[in-house]
């Protein structure tokens, strides 16, 4: 019996012990910790919004050649990133208008975990406050730089539309040359820390890039017709500057990448400008499924600056023939038409009657800037005459009447009503005057009359109008 006994136990306990057939391995007991799943870049965001604004033509600034161009650019990769675009193009990007929308309307829009980018491409303008600092400005449509604290929008009414703001992340792209606000350092946490992406996604960023200094001209890019600053942004988002491959782009990586890309186009010129105005998160963007190669880029760039020396030495080379022409007066022209007190003659000039001053009948027909339209007035050689020279601010508000309508064709990028004779074919708005004031040199604009001033080195869409005595 007590044999029988143990035969029975034992086949028990060999029974329980034996492992089941379908568990592999033995089942854990207890708390388990599970490690947080890393957040996707769908998770990160809940709405991505967009708010673009370009302004080419002004009532009291020169036209810029490629503001529209670029803010359209900006939209359209955007909306491939899926963001919700609002726009403000042209007339419409009034200071009513933009403070409306992102003063009242995107704040009753946005919520806590969305992301906002504002761009802005048009003119920027800096002033001196009463402590000594510098107070950088946007410039809406209808701005007046006689009234700019006014008309502007200020670098303190941006940090107010971020305040306003709820969005998780907020990103300023800035394609103008000011003084920007005080900022604090991006890209405070490093790549290398654990659950990089999950902590910079959750903490708050409020960042700006701006594309440069006080002053700063932004040039173009000539294949595409881009500013450098926007071309630059655009091949960042790209994948360009995802250069570890990691799959998305802070701002941290977009500012790394155009510094130094538009610092090297202008020869440190133009330097952008970036950082903080609020929180250490970053701004992430998704990068693009086939990064582009930097250095394709760097090859890209360095040919387009070798086309523009090659430029610069073509119209170098033009001005040497044309000191070469005969300096000798040449004989009386023929008169072709007749405006008021305005003559043209069949030589490419025009005289004004009353002022007795010879104007050229045709403005340079390109950008310039005030040292080399001073250049191309002292080389101009229309009419055979060698005594041509830049005017006066004076001069050219003498040929301004409010009550003429010019009907020549504008260049492309410039637009709006030139209040002077047709005898006289302007391209562009406003032409440089000889009057200087440190680095600063006068114009005049024929759209409405302003006296105005701007730093002498400016490349956007102004011009010179060669003038002589035509006694």
């Amino acid at each position: 019996m007590k044999y029988l006994r143990f035969t029975i136990i034992l086949g028990l306990l060999t029974l329980f012990s034996f492992p089941s057939l379908h568990a592999q391995q033995p089942a854990k007991r207890g708390i388990q910790i599970v490690p947080k799943a890393a957040p996707t870049l769908d998770s990160v965001y809940d709405q991505s919004y967009a708010v673009i604004i370009g302004i080419s033509a002004y009532d009291k600034f020169p036209a810029l050649e490629y503001a529209l161009k670029d803010a359209r650019a900006i939209e359209k990769r955007l909306k491939s990133h899926g963001f919700q675009t609002a726009t403000l193009f042209g007339r419409q990007a009034t200071r009513g208008n933009i403070l409306k929308l992102l003063g009242d309307e995107m704040p009753r829009k946005v919520q806590g975990n969305d992301r906002v980018i504002i761009f802005f491409a048009g003119h920027g303008q800096t002033e001196k406050t009463a402590d000594g600092k510098q107070m950088g400005y946007l410039v809406p449509v209808d701005g007046d730089i006689r009234n700019i604290r006014a008309t502007g929008i200020s670098m303190e009414e941006v940090r107010g539309f971020s305040r306003r703001l709820e969005a998780k992340h907020v990103l300023y792209l800035i394609d103008a040359g000011i003084a920007g606000p005080e900022l604090g350092k991006s890209g405070t946490i490093s790549p290398g820390e654990r659950d990089y992406l999950q902590t910079i996604a959750a903490r708050k960023a409020h960042q700006i890039l701006i594309a440069g200094g006080k002053g700063e001209r932004i040039p173009l890019v000539p294949e595409s017709g881009l500013s450098i600053f926007t071309a630059s942004v655009l091949e960042a988002l790209e994948g360009a500057a995802d250069r570890d491959a990691k799959g998305f782009i802070t701002f941290s990586d977009l500012a790394a990448y155009v510094k130094p890309k538009v610092a090297e186009f202008t020869k440190s010129r133009q330097v952008p400008q970036y950082g903080n105005m609020e929180g250490e998160g970053e701004f992430v963007f998704k990068a693009a499924a086939e990064p582009m190669d930097p250095d394709r880029v760097s090859r890209q760039l360095a040919e387009d600056r070798k086309r523009l020396e090659e430029d610069r030495r073509r119209i170098a080379e033009e001005q040497a023939k044309l000191r070469e022409l005969s300096k000798t007066a040449p004989g009386a022209p023929s008169e072709t038409g007749r405006d008021g007190r305005f003559i043209a003659y069949d030589n490419g000039t025009v005289l004004d009657t009353r002022t007795k001053l010879m104007w050229a009948a045709k403005d340079n027909g390109a950008n310039i800037n005030w040292q080399d339209a001073k250049t191309y007035c002292r080389n101009y050689r229309g009419g055979g005459y060698t005594d041509w020279r830049m005017p006066t601010q004076d001069e050219l508000a003498e040929l301004y009447d409010e009550k003429m309508i010019n009907t020549n064709p504008p260049a492309e990028g410039c637009g709006g009503d030139y209040h002077l004779t047709n005898l006289i074919h302007l391209t562009c708005c406003c032409p440089w005057a000889s009057e200087t004031r440190g680095s600063m040199a006068a114009y005049f604009g024929f759209s409405n009359g302003p006296r105005e001033w701007l730093d002498q080195s400016y490349l956007g869409s102004i011009r010179v109008l060669p003038v002589r005595s035509g006694k």
